[in-house]
């Protein structure tokens, strides 16, 4: 007789798919022989459970199949183990699948079928941010990220990557480029794909603060963004990024930034330039260089989507081969009362709700719903707020329920039927909230939630969870782990 529980297995992160378990257990150890499997694969599996590489009485079979590459079957009997995956790198997931339910080796006969919901599931781990993680640190993170089945990492250094050329902008804690190299090592081993972080045009305080540059900055009061019109902000940029580029050999995808460049057209060349065509035509200019730049060395540009929404109009002529980045880290729920406005708002994201939620409606709030409205947001009337304009152009993705509810991360769909491929981005650290002195991951977790089951409705490429602010590193390990659960699946055990 087979049952289906959720006591043992639905504690493995991630949960799998589906388990139906029926009575009876097998303990795997010395008397238990291994067939199939590549080298790799094969050692992994006879060091995790003192398995005897020869066939025995009873065995543990690993076997290719024809489904999704990191998809994976198991079938747990009496006298055999049977693992049927997509790949080798699917035998591996089982493995680590068993392992964590019991690294003793003892297991219920059970049937697992298992297969992640999105291609690309990856985390942030910002060296600039994290400017207390060292070196242990940052090769513990990325051994469990493997653990947890994630597959891709977005490795941001700022002024911690052991620049050569600019050597000057190097902090004290920099990386040395053996770090670097150890780091990619480790990665490559897990399985785990690469994705360097430099920034383009903004966010770059740490070379711009340095006198060096000052011909490039854009303005004189923050220094932090470079003007996209003086000559040398370009090939500053391409030397940065081909330092980066020649420590991450083979990678497919480069990560440019862009995000919050709020102070175009400060300096006199550019105020001119933006009077003349505006803001999003100097932008998409400079950021269509950048991407042709990568383009010619085989390498994708993913760009965070802020200026983009602001500016709806730059999508029209940004180059189709970059991938936005939507982030978003408020949202809690795919019915939203409140969503992020970024159009017609000064270029910086307004987190807005309807004034009906202040009296008709706010009984029908959760107790996490009316917290975020009251720390982060705004009532208004929301149909004469937002106007005519933004309607026109984004009135159509806000659902059915609009004003009163807003569908989860709207502009996901919007961004693809302009043409783009879209990874999400919600958080783990972010806008310096917290709950009792820790990080708030009672709005976190649901947060990243959130952006998993909506990318998976609109078929994106996935989700990068992002990690910002100066915490201790093991405070993200949590998100870590929420972004493993959700974006590997959601399963409904039957």
């Amino acid at each position: 007789m087979f049952i289906t529980i959720k006591s043992h297995w639905d504690r493995v992160v991630p949960r799998p798919a589906k388990v139906v378990q029926s009575e009876g257990h097998v303990e795997l150890g010395e008397g238990w022989g291994l067939i199939g499997g590549d080298a790799q694969i094969r050692q992994e599996w006879i060091d995790t459970f003192r398995l005897s590489p020869t066939v025995q009485d009873k065995n543990v079979t690993l076997s290719l199949g024809v489904m999704n590459p990191e998809a994976y079957e198991v079938s747990i009997e009496q006298e055999n183990l049977k693992v049927v995956a997509g790949s080798q790198v699917g035998l591996g997931h089982a493995l680590k699948t068993l392992f964590q339910f019991s690294p003793d080796g003892r297991f219920p006969q059970a049937k697992i079928e298992d297969a992640p919901s999105l291609k690309m599931r990856g985390f942030h781990i910002n060296f600039d941010s994290f400017r207390q993680m060292d070196m242990d640190e940052a090769r513990y993170v990325l051994n469990n990220a493997a653990k947890l089945r994630l597959n891709t990492i977005l490795f941001e250094y700022s002024n911690r990557f052991p620049y050569q050329k600019h050597a000057r902008i190097k902090a004290p804690t920099a990386l040395s480029t053996d770090n670097v190299t150890e780091l990619l090592g480790i990665a490559k081993a897990n399985g785990l794909d690469v994705i360097p972080l430099q920034q383009s045009i903004g966010h770059l305080d740490y070379l711009l603060q340095h006198d060096h540059y000052a011909c490039i900055r854009e303005e004189e009061v923050h220094k932090d963004q470079v003007c996209p019109l003086h000559p040398d902000s370009f090939r500053i940029f391409a030397e940065l990024a081909e330092e980066v580029l020649s420590l991450h050999p083979g990678i497919k995808h480069f990560h440019i930034g862009g995000d919050e460049a709020r102070r175009m057209g400060t300096c006199p060349r550019c105020k001119e330039e933006v009077e003349r065509r505006g803001v999003s035509r100097l932008y998409v200019d400079y950021i269509n260089r950048v991407s042709q730049w990568l383009k010619d060395r085989d390498v994708t540009p993913i760009i965070w989507d802020d200026m983009l929404c602001s500016h709806p109009e730059a999508l029209d002529d940004l180059d189709r081969n970059i991938i936005i980045m939507y982030w978003e880290y408020w949202t809690t729920s795919k019915s939203s009362p409140y969503f992020i406005a970024r159009y017609d708002r000064s270029g910086k994201p307004v987190t807005i709700y309807d004034k009906g939620w202040d009296s008709t409606w706010n009984d029908e709030l959760s107790d996490l719903e009316r917290t975020m409205m009251k720390n982060f947001g705004t009532a208004v009337p929301l149909e004469e707020s937002l106007g005519e304009d933004f309607l026109s152009v984004y009135g159509p993705y806000l659902g059915e329920e609009f004003p009163k509810r807003i569908k989860g991360y709207p502009y996901l769909e919007f961004y693809q039927d302009k043409g783009f491929k879209v990874i999400g981005a919600p958080t783990t650290l972010g806008n310096g909230d917290c709950y009792h002195t820790l990080p708030n991951y009672w709005r976190f977790i649901p947060n990243i939630k959130t952006v998993c089951e909506r990318c998976l409705v609109a078929g994106a490429e996935g989700v990068i969870t992002t990690a910002w602010y100066n915490y201790v590193p093991v405070m993200f390990h949590l998100g870590m782990a929420a972004t493993a659960q959700f974006a590997w699946g959601l399963p409904e055990w039957k």
